[in-house]
């Protein structure tokens, strides 16, 4: 996103990234050691640049996982064969260092219901 500040133009920067999984895709995600996202959402991905924190947020047990670190630029099919072909725009990530860093539980009444619905 872009924004122009005193006639400059600015560009926003990207600190942190919240992707998800499931039981299903989570295996796949370190496997090929990619997150993705649909096609649509390609233009999200691509904001990403080597460095920025990721998170993995696991659905079924309302765990978020991380911090990971991006290793690529976000795009399209870095994987071709992850995911079944569902979520092409993808980035690479470097796993976690220690066990504490691996997991974050997340109270899944209060940041959950508030952020996502399901």
């Amino acid at each position: 996103m872009e924004a122009e500040e005193d006639g400059v133009e600015v560009q926003e920067k990207l600190s942190g990234f919240i992707f998800m999984c499931n039981r299903i895709t989570k295996p796949e995600c370190y496997l090929y050691r990619v997150f993705g996202l649909p096609a649509g959402r390609k233009d999200d991905v691509q904001k990403i640049n080597p460095g920025i924190y990721l998170f993995l947020f696991d659905t079924d047990v309302k765990l978020l996982y991380g911090i990971y670190m991006a290793t690529s630029t976000g795009k399209l099919e870095i994987e071709p064969f992850a995911f079944g072909h569902k979520y092409p725009a993808q980035v690479l990530f470097l796993l976690p260092h220690t066990k504490t860093d691996h997991f974050v539980k997340i109270a899944s009444s209060v940041m959950i219901g508030s952020l996502w619905k399901y």
